[in-house]
């Protein structure tokens, strides 16, 4: 992690006031069921499973290509050093349909697929790392967003170029930052989880309303 103290932004626009800061709710809101509805919550519940499973593998493996479009002609750009990495495998851990899979789950969930570009002292990109939604703020200064992460739970935030961040993003309000579906549809998803809950619970009970009926005689 020592090239994380490196990638504190030094330039002086980078520390006047927020203009405009927008994160990612990461402890959800109680929905009318009563429900408590995040990612983690919403995901048990088999239809958002289903959906979420299916479209994030599906992305996963189509091939994901990059272009070289300099000559006018669009060519495979070999060469370049990224090609390998998003090709292949992004970082030692992981291929590319594990990587662009959790990219997409996590855009599907939060609104927001983000990814560290890891560079070397010239500037090349060596490795790209997913990033949770939920430690990461964007910071939107004169139009240009520089993206807050925190890497590990008390560390301090480290702020990233928004050239250094992959970011897939669903619907937005304003360009920057992608809407959160899961808190837009909590009281759909609520309802679920409670409904699931109560018939766990009355099948678990042997199908008996835990309820007793008494009259005169």
């Amino acid at each position: 992690m020592n090239r994380i103290k490196n990638l504190f932004v030094q330039d002086s626009t980078y520390r006047t006031p927020h203009d405009v800061l927008f994160k990612s709710s990461s402890f959800g809101e109680k929905s009318d069921s009563g429900e408590v509805v995040t990612e983690k919550t919403a995901m048990p519940l088999a239809w958002v499973w289903q959906a979420v499973s299916t479209i994030s593998n599906d992305i996963g493996r189509l091939p994901v290509i990059l272009y070289d479009r300099t000559s006018g002609e669009r060519e495979r750009a070999v060469t370049h050093p990224a090609y390998q990495l998003i090709k292949r495998r992004p970082n030692p851990y992981m291929t590319s349909k594990v990587f662009m899979s959790t990219l997409t789950k996590s855009a599907l969930l939060t609104g927001n697929g983000l990814a560290w570009i890891m560079r070397d002292q010239r500037g090349i990109p060596i490795e790209l790392y997913p990033l949770e939604t939920s430690s990461v703020r964007i910071n939107v200064i004169e139009n240009e967003p520089v993206y807050l992460v925190r890497f590990k739970p008390g560390d301090e935030e480290t702020a990233i170029r928004y050239r250094d961040i992959i970011h897939i993003k669903s619907i937005s309000n304003n360009g920057y930052w992608g809407m959160d579906c899961i808190s837009y549809a909590r009281n759909s998803i609520g309802l679920g989880l409670a409904t699931e809950k109560h018939g766990n619970r009355f099948f678990k009970n042997n199908a008996r309303p835990s309820v007793v009926l008494k009259t005169d005689g």
